[in-house]
């Protein structure tokens, strides 16, 4: 039996509000707003960058370093990103499948 004791209050506003956010915003990548605006004033075209993990943020990443490395585990999803990055024409990201 599943538990929903951590259903509290504070919990479903934060859930609803992230929700809200990611609709609201689906380009960008799933990391907190405030993280978002400190990497978006911090990263330079100069920056080569290393994410494990893609989706959103790889393209997001991408258009913000000179070179992103980017590691995906699961084939499907790394097809996916591989065709958003091919119909985005980003270059610069040395993508790789790494299966477990």
């Amino acid at each position: 039996m599943r538990s929903f004791r951590h259903w509290n209050p504070r919990y479903i506003k934060d859930r609803v509000t992230s929700n809200f956010y990611r609709k609201r915003f689906p380009e960008r990548p799933w990391l907190t707003p405030a993280v978002i605006d400190f990497l978006d004033g911090y990263l330079k075209k100069t920056d080569n960058g290393l994410e494990f993990g893609s989706g959103n943020s790889t393209l997001w990443f991408a258009e913000r370093v000179k070179l992103l490395t980017s590691i995906e585990h699961n084939e499907t999803w790394f097809r996916k990103v591989q065709a958003d990055l091919k119909e985005n024409y980003q270059t610069n990201v040395d993508f790789h499948l790494c299966l477990l």
